[in-house]
């Protein structure tokens, strides 16, 4: 039920562009069982939306997933409209 919730959280047009299959498919491959600390940047406002960059380290802390979370806020409530891995 938590990929159905994390799906929920994606605005229509998110969801028009990626469906919920394709969103698992992301989701594994991201491995996300790898990684046990989460180390989140400042938001950043840009054009009415907010890019928070987290950064999700492994157990031993050799590697590191950058992860760039884009969310609106529809009505009054903040979704996420765009998810995206930061290439360093």
């Amino acid at each position: 039920g938590r990929i159905d919730g994390a799906y929920l959280l994606t605005t229509k047009t998110y969801r028009q562009h990626v469906n919920r299959q394709d969103f698992i498919k992301f989701l594994a491959s991201l491995q996300l069982n790898k990684y046990r600390n989460l180390k989140s940047g400042r938001p950043k406002l840009e054009d009415n939306q907010i890019v928070l960059t987290l950064n999700l380290k492994s157990e031993d802390k050799k590697t590191e997933l950058p992860l760039d979370f884009t969310f609106i806020k529809i009505d009054k409530n903040w979704r996420i409209d765009r998810i995206a891995k930061v290439q360093r």
